[in-house]
């Protein structure tokens, strides 16, 4: 993984991970997610939140499914933060304004970042990153179901 002026290898993210089974005293982390109308792929994303994550933070909007139920279900812990404002934006905002950690994770509930990369975000951030993001068009990245116009507005 190559970030600006920091070179992060597979090695620094296996170090991260030998930290943690050591019980390594390490910056908290929270992991935010907005989430509207998420609840048929909550199952196949809060489940891979890595145990060691302090805080899981769910912003579900003017969800009108069951999203909020499925998440008290799947992570038992999970902290519902209520929503003010319309938006990704806003939902972003009332959840990093609620996370106690040191460290904020931002991911989609709807899989399109894989909760597997949060090691690979926070071991950035502690090789001396200011900040850390997931791109699909570098190399490793990828995504099978944007369409071509969609790809140019989600250039990175």
């Amino acid at each position: 993984m190559l970030l600006r002026g920091i070179n992060l290898n597979r090695s620094s993210i296996l170090n991260f991970s030998r930290f943690l089974n050591h019980g390594a005293q390490l910056p908290t982390v929270s992991v935010i997610i907005p989430a509207l109308n998420e609840a048929e792929n909550l199952p196949h994303v809060l489940p891979r939140i890595p145990a060691w994550v302090n805080e899981v933070i769910l912003v579900p909007g003017p969800s009108t499914d069951n999203t909020v139920e499925v998440a008290r279900k799947l992570v038992p812990r999970i902290r519902i933060v209520d929503q003010v404002g319309k938006g990704k934006g806003a939902a972003l905002r009332c959840g990093i304004n609620a996370a106690t950690c040191d460290i904020v994770v931002l991911i989609d509930a709807d899989g399109s970042t894989d909760p597997a990369e949060i090691s690979a975000f926070v071991a950035a951030l502690l090789a001396g990153a200011d900040f850390a993001k997931g791109s699909r068009f570098l190399y490793g990245g990828g995504t099978a179901d944007m369409q071509p116009y969609r790809q140019l507005g989600n250039w990175d």
